[in-house]
């Protein structure tokens, strides 16, 4: 049983073996916490970070911040989730800091032996036992809220852009894709609105929204709409009308307004339940009227275009090569609603004092809504706080459409997952910036096995559609798509052990492989849960590459090739994808076994079982085939039916039929 005591300046706790000793020094709006850091402790969470997964040595600042085309080291980003996973030795905690307002977590950096969060503020703190580090996820998630369950639909193919508009060539592009790939959703940018004023439809654009819907419906594609926080101000605008009597306020009590897509705005005041509650029947009655599936919620730290000094100097030192330079307080402040106020019970809080929490609680309103309108929810959130994972999905935001951006898409989604966020996804082709269509057909291989595969662009960027791409890439892009497909029931299984544990999909191998000090140090590979590692290619030019395959066995996908790690292996394949020994992963075609032993699986229709021993296979569930990989079996007993195998060069084949 954990046992923690604290006599006001030292926390202790231990449990599973595990102890923790933190130093705790509280002021009147100042808290500090420090821990030793071992000399080889990792630390995962954080939230979204242009940085490797393991933030050791890193210093970053919890503020959620929107930063345009960011590069490596660059800091801070949209969502900053004060979780922290400290693993050494195989043994792990987590550590929670409950507070939304501005801080500082510094893991060794300035100083080298030490773990600092600062934080302005007086917060709760929470100390997270396992005993192993996915099972500090399950009791993280038992804190916080379990991962609301991803509807079937949002783990396929997603097509994007800033915009498609208007509505005949939205149309167009979507039918041209779905020719093609099996697309499931598609994604409305801002220009579908009326000057940007949200729950409106430019009418030029769209003429028939509603029609617009119910035509991707025909074809089997669900709609998402994009959502900002503004409500623009101007008098006979009815949301503008309605959300006056809970909006942000000044320190004078006069309104607050900022700068947003629409012009001059107010912002509601999501930490006040009437305000969430008006959100919600707007939300209920916006996804009713035209039908629409899921609501995409950007610009939601929130961002104001009250000043443009925010990420100047910051992408200066990137784009000369230096190591990136810290954003002051003012610089970031400046982005935000600086001088607005929330009024809770009648008190007026300074914005910066609860800043995490406005996307977390327009997200809970946002969720509320779709259920309000009969909607199994689906919420795509750039920003997010502790907690975020009952309501949303996130992705990684305006990330270069560059090679150096696709190795950092890796490292950010593979940092948000292991921060408590199992649905997590980034801007397939990268967001910003032309890029080119070798790079456009590697991110959709890199992104085959996130648990969000959007393809999103900017303004005035190279078509990133699988159609639109020539077709040496365009047949790479669609492999990459073929091959998710295949592994959907795989896919889907670890949705629903995210939904009922908490535990990451996309996982940095230390996770999973947490006594490995090269897996922490491998940020261009990333397990698909716990049985399968993917490595994909990252540069440009290239045709092999060299994976890490940690301990065990572990069979290549593609020839068949069985490797012992831990070890270093080259690969040639164009998606080097390792099944790892002592698994079960359930595919469209067939049951892939990998060793012995025992596993559930998890469906829509309920969990089913498997087991293996020799060459008797159990099964409470109808499988098209069984593989039984790495081996070559005459027969093989499928609940104790004989039945005649095939031998590829993969393993032994049995065909079930359906």
């Amino acid at each position: 049983m954990p046992t923690a005591s604290f006599d006001g300046k030292t926390l202790a706790a231990s449990c599973c073996g595990v102890e923790v000793v933190l130093e705790v020094e509280q002021g009147a709006d100042r808290t500090i916490i420090r821990k030793g850091l071992g000399p080889r402790e990792h630390v995962f969470g954080l939230g979204t970070r242009a940085y490797p997964p393991d933030r050791r040595r890193g210093r970053f600042l919890l503020f959620n911040n929107d930063l345009y085309g960011y590069q490596l080291g660059m800091d801070p980003l949209y969502a900053s989730i004060p979780l922290l996973v400290f693993i050494e030795g195989g043994r792990a905690f987590g550590l929670v800091v409950n507070s939304p307002a501005y801080g500082v977590a510094d893991i060794g950096a300035l100083r080298y032996g030490e773990v600092t969060i600062q934080v302005e503020d007086r917060p709760e703190i929470y100390v997270l036992f396992g005993p192993s580090s996915l099972d500090v996820y399950s009791t993280y998630s038992e804190v916080t809220g379990r991962p609301f369950l991803l509807p079937k639909w949002a783990l396929g193919l997603h097509v994007s852009r800033y915009s498609y508009e208007p509505q005949k060539a939205a149309e167009e592009v979507v039918r041209e894709v779905a020719q093609e790939a099996p697309v499931d959703a598609v994604y409305l940018d801002i220009d579908y609105m009326e000057r940007f004023k949200q729950f409106t439809w430019d009418r030029r654009r769209f003429p028939d929204p509603r029609g617009f819907v119910e035509t991707m419906h025909e074809i089997g594609v669900k709609v998402v709409a994009i959502v900002d926080p503004y409500i623009k101000a101007e008098p006979g605008y009815k949301p503008f009308e309605r959300f006056l009597e809970c909006s942000l306020v000044t320190e004078n009590d006069e309104i607050y307004l900022g700068r947003g897509w629409p012009g001059l705005s107010i912002l509601p005041d999501f930490l006040n339940p009437r305000c969430r509650e008006l959100w919600a029947s707007h939300i209920a009655e916006f996804v009713s009227a035209y039908n629409i599936d899921g609501i995409w919620l950007d610009m939601n730290e929130p961002t104001v275009f009250n000043c443009d000094v925010t990420t100047t100097r910051s992408r200066i030192y990137a784009l000369a090569g230096a190591t990136p330079h810290p954003l002051t307080r003012d610089e970031l402040f400046c982005r935000a609603p600086h001088g607005a106020y929330h009024v809770i019970n009648g008190v007026k809080i300074p914005h910066e004092k609860t800043r995490g929490l406005y996307s977390y609680y327009q997200a809970e309103a946002t969720y509320r809504g779709l259920q309000a309108a009969g909607k199994e929810p689906f919420i795509l959130s750039r920003s997010g706080y502790l907690g975020i994972q009952k309501y949303a999905a996130l992705w990684t935001g305006d990330v270069p459409s560059t090679w150096e951006g696709l190795r950092l898409t890796l490292m950010t989604v593979l940092g948000l997952s292991a921060s408590g966020v199992p649905y997590v996804g980034c801007d397939v082709g990268g967001f910003a910036g032309l890029g080119d269509y070798e790079l456009i057909a590697r991110w959709y291989q890199a992104a085959a096995f996130f648990p969000i595969f959007r393809v999103h662009r900017d303004k005035a960027t190279t078509d990133a559609e699988i159609t639109r791409l020539p077709s040496k890439y365009r047949h790479m892009a669609l492999e990459a798509v073929k091959m998710r497909m295949r592994f959907l029931p795989y896919l889907r299984h670890l949705v629903w052990e995210a939904h009922l544990f908490g535990r990451p999909i996309a996982r940095p191998l230390g996770l999973e492989f947490p006594e490995d000090e090269d897996a922490f140090k491998t940020h261009d590979e990333y397990m698909v849960g716990p049985h399968l590692l993917y490595a994909p290619i990252l540069d440009k030019g290239v045709r092999q590459r060299d994976v890490y395959l940690p301990r065990g066995a572990w069979i290549d996908l593609a020839t068949g090739r069985v490797h012992l790690g831990p070890s270093w292996t080259v690969s040639e394949a164009d998606m080097p994808l390792y099944m790892r020994s002592g698994a079960a992963v359930p595919t469209q075609d067939a049951l892939l076994i990998y060793g012995e032993g025992e596993w559930i699986i998890y469906t829509d229709e309920g969990p089913t079982a498997v087991s293996r021993r020799g060459n008797a296979v159990g099964l409470n569930a109808a499988w098209p085939a069984v593989y039984i990989l790495g081996e070559r079996l005459d027969e093989v007993l499928v609940n104790g039916k004989r039945q005649t195998a095939v031998y590829t060069k993969l393993g032994t084949y049995v065909e079930q039929g359906n």
